[in-house]
């Protein structure tokens, strides 16, 4: 697992997961395949909750699921899992400095 709670991360696009992966006989996108012939897939609900929601595809973790089977997260606001495969990075948080005054954003002397 490469991401704990609280960390923003970027869910990768469709084109890019589709590309990485196939595409299943529904038409979603198997990411994992188990031993026991389980599997985790990216779905055309996931991927329209996210359009219509978060145009930047930045979501945060809620929390880490780690089983037998697949480790997965859940994330703020979404009842679906997602995997490491599915994130495209770490989003790191912003850093914003003061602005002291309208000048100095206009570099007015």
């Amino acid at each position: 697992m490469k991401y704990k709670p609280g960390d923003k991360v970027k869910i990768k696009t469709w084109k890019q997961m589709e590309e990485e992966f196939e595409l299943d006989s529904s038409g979603d996108i198997t990411i994992n395949r188990n031993n026991d012939g389980g599997s985790l897939s990216f779905i055309t609900n996931m991927e329209r909750l996210i359009n219509e929601s978060n145009k930047n595809r930045v979501l945060t973790v809620k929390e880490i699921h780690k089983n037998s089977a697949f480790n997965t997260y859940s994330v703020v606001g979404y009842i679906h899992f997602f995997t490491d495969e599915m994130i495209e990075c770490l989003v790191p948080e912003k850093i914003y400095e003061p602005i002291h005054s309208r000048f100095e954003i206009l570099d007015i002397r």
